[in-house]
């Protein structure tokens, strides 16, 4: 006589059936362990009382005592007294005041003094925060052109690690990883984009867009637009070659740009 529970799984089948990490939770894990690695690798900066000593960072507190004078006197920083016998300070890019119309910035800059404080009140603090964002786009972009978790999670990993973006904290390029950090997602709504023309991820654009132009930072808006037009040209000649419809193209396009000007005109008066 057969044994009735013959057919039902044991206890050891059903715990290997079971996957370590739920799958509910693996984007969760893979986002977190990027965070973590970054941190592990800032360590010292962060928790160990270390600073990063390199020209940039040390020439950036030249302004200090001229933006504690105009926050203690009530003056937006639009003069910088202090060199060439007087000269145009927030005209330049150099420096920035309270912005309190600026809410998209406002919530940017709140959110990166939490994080900051979050992580030791470390001067870097807000640095981390830009190449934890920076991280998170990395991964959501190339999970969906890829739809593989792990090569997300490598592909993010060796983003952020790579030697010339990594090296922007230590040389005090701070400014650089403020503007790439949204560029990930940016590429993201491209692709998005291509497929069918939505509002709301318009309206997303327009506000990763002026996230990159607040640091004001030329060179790497530049390099962002050119890598842009590349990737659009592309697409049109892959579209062409294969003979496949390319409008999705020029109004992913179209959108960006019309997004660039509308986020361009958020910063007009710098």
């Amino acid at each position: 006589m057969s044994s009735p529970h013959k057919d039902r799984p044991s206890r050891r089948d059903a715990q290997e059936d079971r996957p370590l990490i739920p799958e509910r939770y693996r984007h969760t894990v893979a986002l977190a362990a990027l965070a973590l690695s970054i941190i592990l690798f800032l360590f010292p900066v962060l928790y160990g009382g270390k600073t990063f000593v390199s020209v940039d960072s040390i020439a950036s507190h030249s302004f200090d005592t001229m933006l504690k004078d105009a926050a203690a006197q009530g003056i937006f920083p639009l003069w910088n007294p202090y060199i060439f016998c007087g000269m145009p300070g927030y005209g330049s890019l150099t420096v920035t005041g309270d912005r309190w119309y600026d809410l998209s910035g406002w919530i940017l800059g709140k959110t990166s003094i939490v994080v900051q404080f979050l992580l030791g009140n470390a001067p870097v603090g807000w640095v981390v925060f830009h190449y934890l964002l920076f991280a998170a786009g990395m991964y959501l972009l190339i999970w969906h052109r890829v739809n593989n978790r792990l090569a997300a999670f490598v592909g993010a990993f060796g983003a952020v690690f790579s030697m010339y973006i990594i090296i922007w904290v230590m040389s005090g390029h701070n400014t650089k990883i403020a503007t790439m950090a949204p560029f990930p997602f940016l590429l993201f709504l491209a692709d998005r984009l291509r497929s069918k023309f939505h509002a709301a991820w318009a309206i997303v654009a327009v506000f990763l867009l002026h996230l990159m132009f607040m640091p004001s930072h030329v060179q790497m808006i530049f390099y962002a637009a050119l890598s842009l037009g590349v990737y659009y040209i592309v697409l049109v000649v892959q579209a062409l070659r294969k003979k496949e419809a390319w409008a999705g193209v020029v109004r992913s396009a179209l959108t960006l740009a019309v997004a660039a000007i509308l986020a361009f005109a958020m910063d007009a008066d710098r």
